[in-house]
């Protein structure tokens, strides 16, 4: 861990521009972290460890003491803490989950602009947000067995920033869907490996290089229910390491016929690849090479509709939908594209909620379309 600390500090202070020290702490009880002075605007790293031989009510169960703090790296292990909300000023924040049984919808706001998560053997369920984040250091997660969706926005991503993203996504059993949004440039190693339940991965990428580097378990390896890899479009020197042993993956749009060229002129690029064992539909680097997606499953987020206005987001028993002029018709599909509700929105634009389980979402009224959280 302290090897991750320091490297994190190095990344994030330059960027914010502070000149001091992170000063690193640790509590065991609420009280304590209630009772300690901090400053806004000092960087901390904070252990937050339970003593679970104190009553409930004097575990720590909330982040309210550091709401106002700027630079946070939060190492937070068996805590009683159930969301971030609170840190409605932080700007740059590294995230450590191990074992918090509340922990199961992690929503990263609109406040928070510079993000690492590592995430392993914990309760959370749903990973959504990052709307505004501009830079991503590296994301882990690893052996958790609720973990069903990530979809993040990063609509704000920083394309010309020095920083390398770092994602490993290994052993999440309950995992199904796996979605990036909006296109970025900062993609430097990846790992998809053993997700028994994964059956989609999208991530989109810009055009310019992403560099992809060799691990023992790079790429995608294990994954026995993955039957597609879409978003890597246009991707220019640089290859998926490993496609192995994803039985029911037929077909990956990977590369662009923008990128053929200079593949073929470069012998030695087919043999950076291991692709075997997986669906009879991909047997070779030329199954990889297309130029056209439209096959992509899940087309409910692929198609070019218009953005539909809804409030509140996330919602619980139920969501208020601007009504378009054509159609009062809706369907609320889950992140797989499986239709979980369909009907006709009300007079007033209400749509009940009661029977969706909470998660992400893609609702659709008309021709407009927005995504939808419930909680």
């Amino acid at each position: 861990m302290k090897n991750i600390f320091y490297i994190i500090s190095f990344l994030l202070i330059p960027i914010l521009g502070y000149s001091a020290g992170v000063i690193e702490v640790t509590f065991t009880n609420q009280a304590d972290f209630d009772a300690y002075n901090f400053v806004p605007t000092q960087p901390y790293w904070i252990n937050l460890e339970n003593d679970t031989t104190l009553s409930v009510s004097n575990q720590i169960n909330n982040l309210q003491p550091v709401s106002n703090v700027d630079t946070l790296i939060l190492d937070l292990e068996f805590t009683q803490i159930a969301n971030i909300n609170v840190l409605t000023s932080t700007r740059s924040l590294a995230l450590f989950l191990e074992g918090d049984k509340n922990f199961d919808t992690l929503f990263i706001p609109d406040n928070v602009l510079f993000f690492s998560l590592n995430c392993k053997r914990s309760y959370v369920e749903h990973i959504y947000g990052a709307a505004k984040v501009k830079r991503i250091g590296f994301m882990t997660l690893y052996d958790n067995d609720y973990l069903k969706t990530v979809d993040l926005d990063l609509g704000e991503m920083d394309i010309a920033g020095p920083l390398g993203l770092e994602l490993s996504v290994q052993q999440n059993d309950s995992l199904k869907t796996f979605y990036w949004n909006n296109p970025h440039r900062q993609l430097s190693a990846f790992s998809f490996f053993e997700n028994r339940q994964l059956k989609h991965v999208h991530i989109e990428t810009a055009k310019e290089k992403v560099a992809v580097t060799s691990n023992a378990t790079g790429g995608f390896v294990f994954n026995p229910e993955l039957d597609s890899i879409s978003g890597f479009k246009g991707l220019e020197n640089s290859w998926i390491t490993q496609i192995r042993m994803n039985y029911m993956l037929d077909e990956v749009c990977v590369l662009q016929k923008g990128t053929q060229k200079a593949i073929d002129l470069d012998p030695s690029v087919e043999s950076a690849y291991k692709i075997e064992n997986n669906g009879t539909g991909l047997q070779s680097l030329n199954d990889l090479l297309t130029a056209d997606c439209s096959w992509l499953p899940n087309g409910v987020k692929e198609l070019n509709y218009q953005e539909l206005s809804l409030y509140p987001n996330p919602a619980h028993n139920e969501v208020f939908v601007e009504i378009p002029n054509q159609s009062t018709q809706y369907q609320i599909y889950d992140m797989s594209g499986k239709i979980v509700q369909q009907g006709n929105v009300e007079a007033n634009g209400r749509i009940g909620l009661a029977t969706v389980s909470g998660g992400m979402y893609i609702l659709l009224v008309g021709e407009k379309r927005s995504k939808l959280v419930v909680q």
